[in-house]
């Protein structure tokens, strides 16, 4: 048998990762179907928006739209005081 080798796989596929996002996928699906109209295109859209979901908690807003300005206000220091001993 020349030319074959042993090879030891370690970690695997990552079958239960794919499982809990098959759940989470579902659970997208149900909820915004449920939330449609009840026509065709509405659960058409609510299944693209379940395929969809799970990128969007992942998306960087700008920091206005989080409600943070990006201003500093004059004279504040954004070190810590020491208190005197």
């Amino acid at each position: 048998m020349a030319g074959y080798e042993r090879v030891k796989v370690v970690g695997g596929a990552g079958g239960r990762g794919g499982f809990f996002f098959l759940l989470a996928y579902l659970g997208a699906a149900i909820y915004f179907i449920s939330t449609s109209d009840g026509s065709f295109w509405g659960v058409v859209l609510g299944l693209l928006q379940a395929i969809v979901w799970p990128v969007l908690p992942r998306v960087p807003r700008a920091p206005a739209a989080r409600g943070v300005t990006p201003r500093r206000r004059a004279g504040v220091s954004t070190r810590p005081s020491r208190a005197n001993p």
